[in-house]
């Protein structure tokens, strides 16, 4: 049986490698060491894990809020995922964008 997590990855990030965490939960891997995992509510997604290395390649992290733009980031276009505006780590600046399904450095 495939689980939602995997379903939404698979129409998100085609052609990214998937793993699971420490904890089982799956990541798809889109690139420059960024890891996505998907959040749900009542069956919908509506947020990204998104794990990437700092310049000391320790792991950090912080969470993508699929919104609308304003309270959140927009998708543009979902199959491959393309989201807006770009994604910055209020931790350690690492700044990017997911575009076509994968990362993009800013």
């Amino acid at each position: 049986m495939i689980r939602p997590s995997e379903v939404v990855l698979r129409k998100w990030f085609p052609t990214a490698p998937f793993n699971r965490d420490d904890d089982g939960l799956i990541q798809a891997d889109i690139g420059d060491g960024v890891l996505v995992s998907p959040l749900f509510r009542e069956g919908w997604p509506i947020a990204l894990i998104e794990t990437h290395p700092r310049d000391d390649n320790a792991p950090c992290s912080g969470v993508i809020r699929i919104g609308d733009g304003v309270e959140g980031w927009m998708i543009q276009q979902e199959s491959p995922l393309t989201l807006h505006p770009s994604i910055q780590c209020i931790v350690c600046t690492h700044h990017g964008f997911i575009r076509e399904g994968k990362w993009v450095p800013a």
